[in-house]
This record gives C-alpha cells, sequence and structure tokens, in this order.
C-alpha cells in the first residue's frame, strides 16, 4: 500500500477519534478510567477473543481459494477493517474498501471485493440469527406491558425478515439484484442505467459469493456457527459489566441486552463511533430489564473506553502492516498472483 492511501486512512481514523475524545473531554475520560478501574481489562479482553473469532469464521470462510492471506495478517486486516467500519460514518461500510484493498495481493481486486461482501452478509445473517436467538429468553427476562410485548415482536419481525434476505442473498447474490432494483427506483434510475455495462461483473461477483452456500455447505455452516459464537463472546462483555456493577452474573440478561442495544445502533448506523446512539441503547435496554438505567450509563462508559483502545490498536495495525503490501496490487479477473511472502 502506498504512503500518500495509508497516510490517508490513518488521518481519517485518527481525525474521527480525536474528535470523540474532544467531545468527551480529556478530565472525564480520566475520571471514567478511574472509576472503571480493573474492569476495564477483561472488557478488552473479550472483545480480543470476539475478533479472534471472527478472524477465524473469515479465514475459514477463503478457504477454497488458491491463495489467501497468512492468518496473522487475516486477523490484523480484519481488526482494522472493523476499526473503520466502527469510526467512519457510511452505514458500518467505512473500512470494507480497506478490506478490499488489502486482501487484492492474495486474491485480486474483483475476488476480493465479493469476498468483503460475502464476509458482510456472513456477519450480518449470523447478527440477526443471535437477535431472534436472545428474544428466547427475552420472554420471560422483558417486562409483561405492552412496551414489552410491542419490543419482542417488532424485534422478531426485524430480526426474522433481515435474516431471510440475507439468507437469499447467499443462495442467489445480491449485487445484479441492487443494481435491478436502483433501475427500479426514479431518481437514481439514471445513474443505475450507466452501471449496466458492469452487469456482467456483477453477474460474476454473484456467482463467487454464492459458490460457498451451493459448493461447500459444510464450510458455510461452520463460517456461519463461528460468526454466531462471536455474538455470543460479545454478550459477556456486559455480563462482566452487570459483575462490576454488583449485580452478580446475568448471562441471560446480557444476551438480551447486546441483542437489542446492537439493535437499536444498526438503527443509527450513520453515527461515527455511535456517538449517542450506544449510550441512550445502553440507558433505555437497561431501564427496561430493570437494571437501572443509571448503571445503563456506566456500562456506556465502559464500552466506550473499550472501543477507544480498539481503535488505537487498529489504527496502528493499519499503519504496520501497509508497509509489507503491494503497490500495486492485482488487477486480473481470473487466476490470483502470488502472494507476498
Amino acid at each position: 500500500m502506498s504512503l500518500r492511501l495509508r497516510l490517508v486512512f490513518f488521518a481519517v481514523g485518527l481525525s474521527l477519534a480525536a474528535l470523540v475524545v474532544h467531545q468527551v473531554g480529556i478530565a472525564a475520560l480520566a475520571s471514567h478510567l478511574r472509576a472503571t478501574g480493573w474492569l476495564l481489562l477483561p472488557v478488552v479482553t473479550v472483545w480480543a477473543v470476539v475478533y479472534l473469532v471472527d478472524s477465524c469464521a473469515w479465514y475459514t470462510m477463503l478457504g477454497p481459494e488458491a491463495s489467501r492471506p497468512g492468518f496473522l495478517r487475516t486477523c490484523a486486516i480484519h481488526i482494522t477493517s472493523f476499526t473503520l467500519n466502527h469510526i467512519i460514518p457510511a452505514g458500518g461500510f467505512g473500512g470494507e474498501g480497506y478490506r478490499v484493498y488489502a486482501l487484492a495481493p492474495w486474491l485480486g481486486r474483483r475476488r476480493a471485493m465479493s469476498a468483503a461482501v460475502q464476509f458482510r452478509l456472513m456477519h450480518s445473517l449470523a447478527h440477526m440469527i443471535f437477535v431472534l436467538v436472545a428474544l428466547i429468553p427475552g420472554i420471560f427476562l422483558l417486562p409483561r406491558t405492552l412496551l414489552g410485548a410491542i419490543v419482542l415482536v417488532v424485534t422478531g419481525l426485524f430480526g426474522a425478515a433481515v435474516a431471510w434476505f440475507l439468507h437469499r442473498r447467499h443462495q442467489e447474490g445480491i449485487l445484479e439484484a441492487g443494481l435491478d432494483l436502483l433501475l427500479l427506483i426514479p431518481g437514481v434510475r439514471r445513474l443505475a442505467r450507466r452501471l449496466e455495462a458492469l452487469r456482467s461483473t456483477l453477474r460474476d461477483m454473484d456467482d463467487q459469493i454464492t459458490t460457498l452456500y451451493h459448493e461447500h455447505p459444510g464450510r458455510f455452516w461452520g463460517v456461519l456457527g463461528l460468526e454466531f459464537v462471536s455474538r455470543c463472546i460479545m454478550s459477556l462483555e456486559l455480563a462482566l459489566i452487570f459483575w462490576g456493577l454488583g449485580l452478580g452474573v446475568r448471562i441471560p440478561e446480557a444476551f438480551v441486552a447486546s441483542a437489542l442495544v446492537t439493535t437499536l445502533i444498526n438503527l443509527f448506523f450513520f453515527l461515527p463511533l455511535e456517538l449517542g446512539a450506544r449510550e441512550g441503547g445502553l440507558y433505555l435496554v437497561f431501564a427496561l430489564l430493570g437494571l437501572g438505567p443509571e448503571h445503563g450509563v456506566f456500562a456506556a462508559v465502559v464500552t466506550r473506553l473499550r472501543e477507544l483502545v480498539w481503535t488505537g490498536i487498529g489504527l496502528s495495525l493499519l499503519w504496520v502492516q501497509g508497509e509489507h503490501l503491494p503497490k500495486s496490487p492485482f488487477e486480473g479477473p481470473s487466476s490470483p498472483p502470488t502472494p507476498p511472502a
């Protein structure tokens, strides 16, 4: 990767991270850090395991490829990509361009793009399944009120609809269907017609996306299982926070709270670093579960500090690994290049 491009990625990420620090304030962060104390270390460690399992899933998904990066490089690319996704307000896709660029030396740009889309679909499908499974304990933990019933029904319908859609995309592809959809929308139809020349390319990339489901079903379900496990491990963050607050080990409540909070956050995908969405979501969900909304505020502080730690790690990995990527990634449509050592 060229020094100029590395500087662009790094500067954007660092600027947005600095924006959060500025808004919160150095003094406030120091105060929060003292209040959090020892709890921050296990919470950061939980996310190390989450990223490790996610990387295993992505590495497994790339298994049929004749060439793929090594596991440690896969981990580094994945962590950096998710860091950029988190801090760049682009619908959670801010880091996918980096994922494509970093993967291209092994697979070629076209296959790298389809692999990035494929993993994003898999990641989202696993998360929707996690949300649906979390509704089972939610039936017993959420209040038996009209509000509790609305939360269960709306979340269930939303999760089921999105999960069905994502599963179908693994079967049929998404890129060509997306172009067809754009051609039906007034206002963007003219722009979409300019993409017609790329239809065969999009169809080829869709074929690459659906290959895993149709030709390697065991690997598909294995990757989906790993992604689901990573979502379950993610919920242990809130279980640790419950314990740190003296509420005891409440794994079912952590499971439900994690599912509801992440669903709320996804509705506000356009906010950099999920500013306000995470804090508000934790406050509301803690109140809904009867755990005290003030505890939700503390949980938001802990998770925000954890996010800042992993942002620093992700940006550091971006800078280090960039030095070892070729300057001119392979652009051919078929066979990938000989990967770097």
